[in-house]
């Protein structure tokens, strides 16, 4: 299922995230996976303790960095995508 704008996603509560210098480690308890987030995706992460919509973060995003909203709809839509996928994040819905 893809995610859509409306869409509530929110952390999992079984990775541990870290800051490291300039990028977030996320470590994975279950499976021993590790990720390194930089730039906006760090931010995303930040931004995800409490569920919200990928509208919200997007707003949030639109107000903090030089972007256009379709460009920032897009990539967050892509990376939350990504991130779904992997396992990093889940719906809220």
């Amino acid at each position: 299922m893809e995610l859509t704008l409306n869409s509530r996603v929110r952390l999992r509560d079984d990775f541990h995230a870290m800051d490291i210098d300039d990028a977030i480690v996320i470590a994975n308890e279950r499976g021993g996976n590790c990720y390194g987030l930089e730039l906006i995706a760090r931010r995303i992460w930040q931004l995800l303790p409490r569920a919200a919509t990928v509208a919200e973060l997007c707003e949030v995003l639109l107000k903090e960095y030089d972007v256009d909203r379709e460009t920032c709809e897009r990539e967050v839509l892509e990376f939350l995508n990504d991130s779904v996928r992997e396992g990093l994040i889940q719906t809220a819905d």
